[in-house]
């Protein structure tokens, strides 16, 4: 029998990650640094259209800069913040007619959470079964209708302190193996 997969934790070296977000300003930076260097997202530094890449659609300016910090120029897919989760179901849905090759992240900002064009891809990737995995970052204040319209669209909601690349592993390794629902990772930024 294979051995079950290691955890992101068990995988991660926490103090170089830990090291690698404090570079990174704003309230993306814990979060895309436990994407790119966390093992979360498969992707090749060096070659960043490898056709097996998770594909990664970003919909907030302020995370866009983060993850260019991350990624570089390519690799990645900004969207307009209401198109943002419809886009990673349409990645999403590649995958799984390739095979499921890959997976499909969402990054949404506060901007996204507030738009209303969230229900129907939400509704559709927990219908379908074929959810792209999406990650946020929001005000702790902020929260509870984004998590309310996902919950009832069929979704799991981890929620994590936005500083804590512990806590977003945490979340984040159970997003990769999400059972029969798709799952929102939610990083709470306490407004200071």
């Amino acid at each position: 029998m294979p051995a079950a997969p290691r955890s992101l934790l068990e995988r991660a070296d926490l103090a170089a990650l830990r090291r690698t977000a404090a570079t990174r300003t704003g309230p993306f930076g814990p979060l895309v640094t436990c994407l790119a260097e966390g093992g979360a997202l498969a992707a090749d530094a060096v070659d960043p259209e490898w056709p097996d890449r998770d594909r990664l659609v970003v919909s907030d300016d302020v995370a866009a800069q983060a993850v260019r910090a991350a990624f570089g120029a390519a690799g990645w897919i900004a969207a307009p913040a209401g198109e943002a989760l419809a886009t990673a179901l349409g990645a999403a849905m590649a995958a799984e007619l390739d095979g499921g090759v890959f997976r499909a992240w969402c990054l949404l900002g506060p901007g996204a959470a507030d738009d209303g064009l969230l229900w129907g891809p939400a509704r559709a990737a927990a219908v379908m079964r074929v959810p792209p995995v999406v990650a946020g970052v929001l005000p702790n204040d902020g929260a509870a209708a984004l998590t309310g319209c996902m919950q009832a669209a069929g979704w799991a909601v981890c929620r994590a302190a936005a500083h804590d690349v512990v806590a977003l592993l945490g979340a984040l390794d159970h997003a990769l193996h999400p059972g029969d629902r798709p799952v929102l990772v939610l990083g709470l930024e306490q407004r200071r």
